[in-house]
């Protein structure tokens, strides 16, 4: 009797959009072992016109790119009645202000790429489960140093 076929679960699709073609090589390559890569685009018309084909779960994408802003391709996705995936923002931004931005525009996570290789697929996986993910900012980690604490005798 042949045995049946173990069906491999699921992968959760992604979408790359940055101008940098380095930059988009590297994120695959981190992402590749976990997730599947259903395309790469290097603008904010690509994107649009890309998720709306390919149907990706998740939307990798630089906060600026040629033609249209990363900012901008995903709040006109979110208008879009049948459009689910999730975006998270790729950026080099590491701004508190720009971090509301993103959020504002729709998107479910915010990644400075000086951290990428840390963050993004944490980033990816609780955003999935329905968490906002962003990475440390300078400020957030600034307010964040440990203090010498005040001497508790009186001298």
């Amino acid at each position: 009797m042949p045995m049946p076929e173990k069906k491999q679960p699921l992968r959760t699709r992604i979408l790359l959009a940055d101008d940098s073609p380095a930059v988009l090589a590297g994120i695959r390559q981190l992402l590749l072992p976990e997730f599947e890569i259903v395309g790469c685009v290097s603008d904010g018309l690509a994107l649009v016109a890309a998720a709306k084909t390919l149907k990706p779960d998740v939307l990798i994408v630089d906060v600026m790119m040629p033609g249209l802003s990363g900012l901008e391709a995903v709040r006109r996705l979110r208008k879009l009645r049948k459009f689910s995936a999730i975006a998270i923002m790729l950026t080099v931004f590491d701004d508190p202000s720009m971090v509301a931005e993103a959020r504002a525009a729709g998107a479910m996570g915010y990644v400075v790429k000086s951290a990428a290789d840390r963050d993004l697929v944490s980033a990816i996986h609780a955003s999935l489960e329905g968490r906002f993910y962003s990475s440390p900012t300078r400020n957030r980690m600034e307010r964040n140093v440990l203090r010498p604490a005040k001497s508790l005798s009186r001298r």
